[in-house]
């Protein structure tokens, strides 16, 4: 099964609840193309001569509690019992699942919790070797609790023991919500951030040049391109014109007046190592009032993009993140007009979301949206 969540489960606690002989293992995660995919793998060791029971045990029944109150697409608990019967070791399975297809999906979503009784080997019985060790290995998705109680097992002979009479196991998740940013001020930092880890890494100085991209110069910490990096260099001039000036004409006096052209040139403008035009990039890019006003700059620009995804119902936080990769990756192709007819569509879950970008480094770009491992920009990590 392959349960996705929009919650992020972080933290867990496990509390083992006085049986004797029952031993209990932390949580265990995996992922799915980044995407976070949680469940517990919780062993629970039954002792049967601890217990002082030495008949062969034919059937074990318990109760599950899980919250539910959260459940979005699946309810899932399963397990599976390993035993030694006749010196060999012999395992079931049991589950209890339910999904958005099933019939019973209404009478579970919304409520607070969901209870289901086990009975594993009712029908067939079980014959597990008298004073030896049975293991239950719980495995459960969605709860954010789950409690265990009423631990019976009946021995071939058909006497009951009653070895808990309430509950003996717990398993909490806390459960975060991962649209954690609070205002479109850190939503656009996060964005920039975003950015710069993939187009000039995690560090990647503010006079990152590439000489060619595609026929056009990119310039700067999210590699703006072409007529782009011309509007990206007028406003920065715009904050300092004598000083952007007196560079430019340092290096030549054609600088300026390329800088001004109101056409189309910056397509075809490039800038490689050696040129005059390189030279001045490298330079003036990395000065520190340059510098912050490049993030001011780009700050704005997330800022639109971020107002764009909405006007085209991309709303969850990880959802715009990604968007913003795609629209810097390319505004008007692939992945940013999929995403843009996801959320027309009022289909734009973050789930959808990561099953539809395909650009460049898209599985570490899921995985880095999740787990917000990613730098701010700032003057001071932007100098290089």
């Amino acid at each position: 099964m392959n349960t996705r969540f929009k919650k992020l489960i972080t933290s867990t606690v496990i509390a083992g609840l006085g049986i004797p002989g029952m031993t209990h293992q932390a949580i265990m995660n995996s992922s799915d193309y980044g995407i976070e995919e949680y469940c517990s793998t919780s062993p629970i060791i039954i002792d049967l001569q601890e217990l002082g029971i030495d008949e062969r045990i034919a059937s074990v029944s318990f109760k599950s509690d899980a919250d539910t109150e959260h459940l979005e697409t699946e309810y899932f608990v399963q397990g599976v019992i390993y035993y030694p019967c006749d010196g060999l070791y012999e395992y079931r399975i049991f589950n209890d699942e339910v999904t958005e297809e099933s019939e019973d999906y209404d009478a579970v979503v919304g409520k607070t919790s969901t209870v289901s009784k086990f009975y594993i080997g009712e029908e067939r019985p079980l014959d597990v070797d008298a004073g030896a060790e049975m293991t239950i290995e719980l495995t459960w998705v969605t709860p954010e609790k789950i409690v265990l109680s009423d631990l019976t097992l009946i021995g071939v002979s058909g006497e009951e023991y009653t070895v808990k009479d309430g509950d003996f196991y717990v398993a909490f998740a806390e459960v975060l919500d991962t649209n954690l940013v609070e205002s479109d001020d850190e939503l656009a930092e996060r964005c920039l951030g975003f950015n710069r880890y993939f187009e000039v890494g995690p560090d990647g100085p503010a006079n990152t040049i590439n000489e060619d991209d595609f026929g056009a110069v990119s310039i700067g910490l999210i590699q703006m391109r072409g007529v782009n990096a011309q509007a990206l260099l007028q406003a920065i001039r715009s904050t300092n014109k004598k000083e952007f000036d007196r560079i430019a004409n340092k290096w030549s006096s054609d600088i300026l007046p390329l800088v001004e052209v109101d056409d189309y040139s910056w397509e075809e403008v490039t800038a490689y190592s050696g040129t005059a035009l390189h030279a001045f990039l490298e330079e003036v890019l990395i000065q520190d009032w340059a510098i912050d006003a490049q993030i001011k700059y780009l700050l704005n620009h997330e800022k639109n993009v971020i107002a764009d995804a909405r006007e085209n119902g991309i709303t969850d936080h990880r959802s715009i993140l990604l968007y913003a990769r795609a629209v810097n990756y390319g505004p008007y192709t692939g992945s940013s007009e999929r995403l843009r007819e996801l959320g027309n569509n009022g289909e734009c879950t973050f789930e959808n979301a990561c099953y539809t970008i395909e650009y460049n480094r898209c599985d570490e770009a899921i995985e880095l949206v999740n787990s917000q491992n990613f730098d701010i920009v700032t003057l001071e990590n932007s100098r290089g």
